[in-house]
């Protein structure tokens, strides 16, 4: 069941603003950060500033020999369910980075040009070379970036779909550019029988990112 169906939409996903995700399992599209490039508009620079803040924080850390900080930052982009995005068979169960997944990207890191240039683009060349990092990882991970915008997304638009909101839900951790750590709230979300959801505009995602490490290394070889 999807959620036009579970809230009686009426309405399918051509009609529909967000991924009319299934309540448990996932749809095979991801979260593209080249997508939130493309968005020519103040929400799509919200969308870009928070991605950028993150991964530059992470990148002073390691430059600074802030080892232990910066493996925490990124052990905090951790499997989430809610938003329904990716591979899982069966049951929903989110494919963010993990505390090994997450050592393997600091270690890459650390040898990377972008560590000692602190240059975006670098960081987004490294993460390609990364094996055992998949698309919906990334795809996770961005997810877990943007979780404050996306929540509010996610009210905007059942409020005018007519999608009832459940107040005081844990909202999971909300990345604070300003101080430059990971933050927890109650917020108001839509709550099924599978739990909470948050909704992805479908202009976000597409069914293969732009590149994985296998296909970089098809392309150069």
């Amino acid at each position: 069941m999807r959620v036009s169906e579970y809230f009686n939409l009426n309405r399918t996903q051509p009609y529909l603003d967000f991924v009319d995700i299934p309540l448990n399992t996932d749809v095979s599209v991801f979260l593209d950060p080249n997508a939130i490039k493309s968005l020519d508009s103040s929400w799509g620079n919200e969308l870009s500033s928070l991605l950028q803040t993150y991964f530059e924080t992470v990148l002073r850390l390691i430059k600074n020999n802030e080892h232990g900080k910066a493996r925490r930052l990124l052990s905090s982009l951790s499997e989430r369910n809610e938003f329904h995005l990716g591979y899982s068979v069966g049951k929903s169960r989110g494919h963010g980075f993990g505390s090994e997944s997450a050592t393997s990207v600091w270690n890459a890191l650390t040898k990377s040009k972008a560590a000692t240039s602190g240059l975006l683009q670098d960081l987004e060349d490294t993460a390609l070379l990364i094996n055992g990092i998949g698309t919906d990882m990334i795809s996770d991970a961005v997810c877990n970036i943007l979780r404050g915008p996306l929540i509010k997304y996610t009210q905007d638009i059942c409020k005018y779909y007519g999608i009832p909101l459940t107040p005081h839900v844990p909202s999971g951790p909300i990345w604070n550019p300003i101080a430059e750590i990971w933050e927890e709230d109650f917020v108001s979300l839509p709550i099924t029988k599978e739990g909470k959801i948050i909704l992805i505009p479908k202009i976000l995602v597409r069914r293969r990112l732009s590149f994985s490490y296998d296909e970089y290394y098809r392309v150069v070889a």
